[in-house]
């Protein structure tokens, strides 16, 4: 649910409309997903999109990667844009789109359905980039499908200090190298702890420069003043 409320959040901030469907007390698997295909039926909207995570028999160390459900044709169309979104923020292996015929969401909501399996859940790599690459990720399943819905969506620039371990200061977007290589030498000037192993790193949106590690969020938030 992590990722249904981040996308969501960034889907209302860039001015994108969205409905959020959650059940929890029912007492079994056909009621609930019978509430869930009658309250998204009741919204007005153009697509439905579920999110889930995946997982197979047993533990592994290698990645298994992200892959998307769909049932009709537009929904084909909508599960290869976000199968490619998906693996190339996160780093995982694209599995591609699955047609599925069997799931009562892609069967009975009444507009363009998809399932998003974002990663496998008992694959140590696929768990370890989805924490890391968490924002991107759903940075990268918002503009999907804003774009599938015909609306550009506005991403912020903001400077901001991670939330979650470990702790780091991590710039917003530039629009090429050049200017986040720029943009990390005045910085660095600044005297912030850990400069020298800062470095600039890309995402589906362009570049952006990153700290270190720090042992604590009131050290990283130390740098993130001197940054401004």
């Amino acid at each position: 649910r992590r990722v249904v409320d981040r996308e969501g959040k960034i889907l209302k901030e860039g001015g994108v409309t969205v409905s959020k469907v959650e059940e929890n007390a029912s007492p079994n698997q056909n009621s609930n997903l019978g509430y869930l295909v009658r309250e998204h039926n009741k919204k007005n909207r153009e697509v439905d999109v579920s999110v889930h995570f995946n997982a197979s028999g047993g533990l592994r160390e290698e990645g298994i990667g992200t892959e998307v459900l769909y049932f009709s044709s537009k929904g084909a169309s909508m599960a290869e844009t976000l199968t490619k979104a998906i693996s190339t923020a996160g780093g995982f292996k694209d599995r591609g789109k699955k047609y599925r015929d069997n799931l009562s969401f892609l069967r009975k909501t009444n507009r363009p359905a998809i399932l998003l399996e974002v990663c496998f859940v008992n694959s140590k790599e696929d768990t370890l980039l989805y924490k890391d690459k968490f924002e991107d990720i759903c940075q990268a399943i918002a503009k999907s499908l804003a774009k599938i819905i015909g609306k550009n969506l506005y991403v912020p620039v903001n400077t901001n200090v991670e939330k979650n371990e470990p702790h780091r200061v991590k710039s917003g977007t530039y629009s090429s190298l050049q200017k986040a290589e720029v943009a990390k030498t005045l910085v660095s000037t600044n005297g912030i702890a850990g400069e020298k192993s800062m470095r600039v790193l890309s995402n589906n949106f362009g570049y952006y420069f990153q700290t270190g590690t720090y042992e604590s969020k009131a050290d990283a938030e130390n740098a993130l003043k001197k940054m401004k």
